[in-house]
């Protein structure tokens, strides 16, 4: 028996019209706070596509190369962070775009400047702020200070 409380909810439909041509993100970038924003926008579920992961790769790129910038951050619109990568998406890709999707996801560890996820589950309190830069140090804990306990 199905809860209708626990549904999945339907994704967001595609937007190919796009006016930036950007596959399910956006990005803003806050000069004033030396800060970009690349943000996943395709809730409730924000599926990540072969296309996306490209232009993702793209963006974090651009943002690295951008003297306006000094950190680099990763969020999310709506309820959930990323529930991952479109299946189907892996199964009608060719084996050298398949090959080519670990460079594409590791773009951010290859960033000078550091990159950061945003990722919000519950109150702004239990948000985690994970290191994710190769050259960053790790930290002893990914909770924020403001959280109390690691």
């Amino acid at each position: 028996m199905s809860d209708p409380a626990r549904r999945v909810p339907e994704p967001a439909p595609r937007d190919a019209a796009r006016p930036d041509g950007l596959d399910g993100f956006r990005v803003e970038v806050d000069a004033a706070r030396e800060r970009v924003d690349i943000i996943l926008d395709r809730p409730p579920l924000n599926v990540i596509t072969m296309t996306q992961r490209e232009q993702l790769r793209v963006a974090f790129e651009a943002a690295d190369a951008d003297s306006r910038v000094r950190v680099i951050v990763l969020r999310a619109n709506g309820e959930h962070f990323s529930s991952g990568g479109e299946i189907s998406g892996f199964l009608d890709a060719s084996p050298e775009h398949v090959s080519q999707l670990a460079w594409n996801i590791a773009a951010p560890t290859r960033c000078k400047k550091p990159p950061a996820a945003a990722i919000a589950s519950g109150s702004p309190s239990s948000w985690r702020w994970p290191a994710t830069s190769a050259s960053s140090p790790k930290p002893r804990s990914t909770r924020c200070p403001s959280s109390g306990s690691a």
